[in-house]
């Protein structure tokens, strides 16, 4: 689980964490992808989830969020 972690530890924890498979990277080269997250907590997954797209020869990538946390400063529990 992630939620926890500082956000350092999180970008540790999904350095390399997203892979295309090579047997399909051909269908990804040049296109446009689009990369969704059901809830942003640190941010650190859609960059990482672009630099797997952009490796595997993606022309352009655009990241949708559907929801966010609030910052741990605005927590009152």
């Amino acid at each position: 689980m992630q939620t926890p972690l500082p956000r350092d530890h999180r970008l540790r924890n999904v350095n390399k964490a997203f892979i295309v498979d090579p047997l399909l990277a051909v269908q990804i080269q040049g296109k446009r992808e689009v990369l969704i997250d059901d809830f942003m907590t640190s941010g650190v997954s859609l960059p990482a989830g672009a630099t797997a797209f952009r490796a595997a020869g993606a022309a352009h990538n655009t990241g949708i969020v559907m929801a966010r946390t609030a910052p741990a400063e605005q927590y009152t529990c």
